[in-house]
């Protein structure tokens, strides 16, 4: 791999923190790769590098361990074949989300996601993480970040919510953000919530629906496994600051 293709810039996240924000291309690093990315982090004076590492290269985990980096989520990708998944009944108050969610869902989104890896790092400040995601949220409402957002609840008091993309180039249909209210869990909400995102996914006539999300949330992997999905991949994110 050439120098110049180590380490690709990040625009939004480093505006969005205020810092210098890269991340390293690829999954595996030789030795000499590893001395030309902290070469080229000194020399353009980049914060915070983030690296999805291979689980299987115990060397490149070896390398960069013994560099300093910071191990910070494992990312759990899971899968659901929506052929083999039988029709559920859908929520009564099961509904897009518009406009006049977006307050609650804002406050919804950011307190629910605290098992990301901005959160785990630590030194992303908890306010930014909190505002990443409610911003998050309301892009998807949006349109911008996904296809549509499912909710549950009257309007303006949305107790949970999914929201569902439909394929791009070579991904699948994917859910982004799912997070159940603190009072609402327990109640058979959470997989509500994941059977209209599946129906939503195979009214397209999809194959598959992808997720991805954090080895830490129990509470979220358990959701996803009731509703079908089985883990395809783990890799492990690492954060080298300077």
């Amino acid at each position: 791999m050439s120098p110049e293709s180590l380490l690709c810039e990040l625009e939004w996240d480093s505006r969005f923190f205020n810092l210098r924000i890269a991340r390293v291309q690829g999954d595996r690093l030789s030795a000499d790769e590893l001395a030309e990315i902290e070469r080229l982090r000194g020399e353009r004076a980049f914060d915070c590098l983030y690296f999805l590492a291979a689980p299987d290269d115990p060397g490149t985990l070896a390398r960069v361990a013994a560099a300093g980096w910071r191990f910070v989520d494992v990312r759990t990708t899971l899968r659901v074949k929506l052929d083999g998944v039988p029709a559920a009944r859908p929520l009564d108050d099961l509904r897009p989300a518009d406009s006049r969610d977006i307050p609650a869902l804002r406050a919804l989104a950011g307190a629910s996601h605290v098992d990301s890896r901005f959160y785990q790092d630590g030194r992303f400040p908890r306010a930014l993480c909190d505002r990443l995601f409610a911003e998050w949220i309301e892009r998807c409402v949006e349109g911008a970040l996904a296809d549509t957002v499912l909710v549950a609840g009257a309007p303006g008091a949305p107790r949970g919510y999914v929201t569902v993309r439909a394929p791009r180039e070579e991904h699948p249909a994917d859910i982004g953000l799912f997070a159940v209210a603190p009072g609402a869990r327990g109640q058979g909400l959470g997989g509500a919530l994941l059977a209209g995102a599946i129906a939503w996914a195979r009214a397209l006539g999809e194959p598959v629906l992808e997720v991805v999300t954090q080895g830490s949330n129990a509470r979220a992997l358990r959701a996803y496994e009731r509703a079908g999905f089985t883990t395809q991949q783990v890799a492990y994110w690492y954060h080298a600051w300077r």
